[in-house]
């Protein structure tokens, strides 16, 4: 099944997108992590960078899918991806050498993790979209086992690459990866879920689609 997933083109290119798109954000956010111990010498305000990272989803969490079903998963995957690399790029600019803004950063990496929480349903939202329905559970599966063999990469290359090239080759890396999963995204063809097949449908209110979200959580054995 896997071998036939691979041949479909659209989901390899989503595929391929997500890789770079995890990679980079994990990179920028083992790097500054780095950088923040090493200027600073404190473990705290460098597990500040853990803590900027979680809290977008907690707060979210909830309505971030709600909201990425009102519009099109293709254009939600894109402004997503450019908005982490302006993000990352922004740190360039508030870098010295290889001394970083420790708030600034944090501010950063908060909206790094706030883009990937809009990103990741839209991700898995489109999956149906590119395979066939025999596959998506198989699709899911490699989508999120190799996000994992990502974060597992990330941190040992991360925290090489800034200790061996410095935080504004990582940055460049990072705006090069962007940029790529941004393009590769265009070679997508998603028709099904986009908004196109959706103009004659009124979005549910915001509100009510997170009751119902939260009543199947609730309801739902497995779900559960």
């Amino acid at each position: 099944m896997y071998v036939r997933l691979l041949r479909q083109g659209c989901f390899v290119f989503l595929w391929l997108s997500q890789i770079l798109t995890d990679l980079a954000v994990q990179l920028y956010k083992v790097g500054v992590l780095v950088v923040i111990f090493d200027q600073t010498g404190s473990a705290l305000q460098a597990a500040g960078v853990m803590v900027a990272t979680s809290l977008p989803y907690v707060i979210v969490g909830q309505v971030a899918g709600a909201l990425v079903d009102r519009y099109p998963r293709k254009a939600v995957l894109m402004v997503m991806t450019l908005a982490q690399a302006l993000l990352v790029g922004l740190s360039l600019y508030l870098a010295t050498g290889d001394t970083v803004n420790i708030w600034m950063t944090y501010l950063i990496v908060a909206g790094l993790s706030l883009t990937d929480a809009f990103y990741r349903p839209a991700l898995l939202a489109a999956i149906p979209s590119v395979v066939e329905r025999s596959a998506i559970v198989h699709a899911n599966s490699l989508i999120n086992s190799t996000s994992y063999a990502v974060y597992a990469i990330g941190y040992g290359l991360g925290g090489l690459l800034i200790l061996r090239a410095g935080l504004t080759t990582v940055v460049a890396i990072n705006l090069a990866l962007f940029v790529l999963g941004a393009l590769l995204l265009t070679r997508i063809r998603i028709e099904s879920t986009d908004a196109t097949s959706q103009e004659h449908k009124a979005p549910e209110p915001i509100l009510r689609s997170i009751r119902d979200g939260l009543a199947y959580l609730r309801h739902h054995d497995l779900a559960r």
